[in-house]
């Protein structure tokens, strides 16, 4: 029986260390790509969440400043004359002095 090529022969496929340092450097750049991408995306993620930080605190300071404008208006409308004399003559009871009661100290 005469023997053919493709009659029950093992095969064995020589790989080229060629080939093998081919596929070596596709897999160490994907690597790198993949390492890449993911730092860009926890830059995006800090950076996003830097920005809504800074958006509370602005929105805070603000109303700080609007609480803190109030309070400047209240203690001057607490501080006005008027509102003393109103208090010491309704609340109090207190009238101004007549000519007799003052008295001149030299």
């Amino acid at each position: 029986m005469p023997h053919t090529l493709t009659a029950r022969q093992d095969v064995r496929v020589r790989r080229d260390a060629r080939d093998l340092r081919t596929l070596y450097y596709i897999v160490l750049a994907g690597l790198f790509l993949l390492s890449v991408g993911l730092g860009l995306l926890w830059c995006r993620n800090k950076v996003t969440s830097a920005a809504y930080e800074i958006s509370q605190a602005t929105a805070r300071r603000d109303a700080l400043r609007e609480t803190s404008r109030r309070l400047r208006l209240d203690i001057e409308r607490e501080r006005s004359p008027q509102r003393i004399e109103k208090i010491a003559s309704d609340d109090l009871g207190l009238v101004h002095p007549s000519g007799a009661q003052i008295v001149n100290i030299k």
